[in-house]
């Protein structure tokens, strides 16, 4: 049965893949050890349904990375120790750890 893998499509694209196997949970790539599971999540049967899918993941990795972007923006750094810090080197002080 040929399906296509939209597993690593952000790293490598959609795969077409030729598979053995139940047809329904696992497709398994032939020839190989290799399988794919959950019929519209790792694998499709269209090429239309693994496009979809692979855009859905595009856009849940842009949000992330902007969310991890506008963490980056606000931080800041400053020559003084903050107070959690400093706290935290005491109890690791009091309860005989190293600095």
């Amino acid at each position: 049965m040929k399906v296509f893998v939209s597993k690593y499509a952000l790293t490598s694209g959609i795969e077409e893949v030729f598979t053995e196997g139940d047809g329904r949970r696992v497709a398994r790539r032939i020839g190989s050890t290799q399988c794919f599971f959950g019929e519209g999540n790792e694998w499709h049967y269209t090429k239309a349904a693994a496009i979809a899918k692979a855009e859905e993941m595009r856009l849940k990795k842009i949000v992330s990375l902007e969310k991890q972007l506008a963490k980056m923006r606000t931080l800041k750094f400053c020559d003084r120790i903050d107070a959690a810090s400093e706290r935290a080197a005491k109890s690791t002080l009091l309860l005989g750890g190293k600095p």
